[in-house]
């Protein structure tokens, strides 16, 4: 007989996720923008990067977790990398930090393409041995 409930799942990858999403969203709140776009942006950031933890723990794992987190990271951080690196056109007036910010290129994609792999490998990483390779 199949069992009804499935295996119980850590929940260290979320909080590792959550911790990576909150070290990047409070960046905002560095630099001079008006209150709140530095909220929605930082509120963007910390979703986008909490939500990988989330992931590594829901997704059924296929090889090491530190592989399958890494993947899943880069992975799911890859379309918000190649966004960043289109340079947005912008009003004169602009504040500065949107301009650098959105200048895009290179450095802007690969910022955001290895802070998601990082924090999905950590997420990867933080997951018990007794769950490696869990079928639910």
């Amino acid at each position: 007989m199949l069992n009804a409930r499935p295996a119980a799942r850590s929940l260290r990858p979320v909080i590792a996720g959550t911790v990576g999403g909150l070290a990047i969203g409070v960046s905002p709140f560095a630099f001079r923008l008006p209150f709140a776009d530095q909220l929605l942006f930082g509120l963007g950031l910390f979703l986008t990067y909490a939500s990988i933890g989330v992931l590594v723990a829901l997704i059924p794992r296929v090889g090491p977790n530190w592989l399958f987190g890494a993947v899943v990271g880069a992975l799911y951080s890859l379309p918000g990398s190649i966004l960043v690196a289109v340079p947005y056109p912008l009003r004169p007036d602009a504040p500065e930090y949107y301009t650098n910010f959105a200048a895009g290129g290179m450095k802007e994609f690969l910022t955001t393409f290895i802070y998601g792999l990082v924090v999905g490998l950590v997420c990867g990483l933080v997951i018990p041995r007794t769950e490696n390779n869990a079928r639910t």
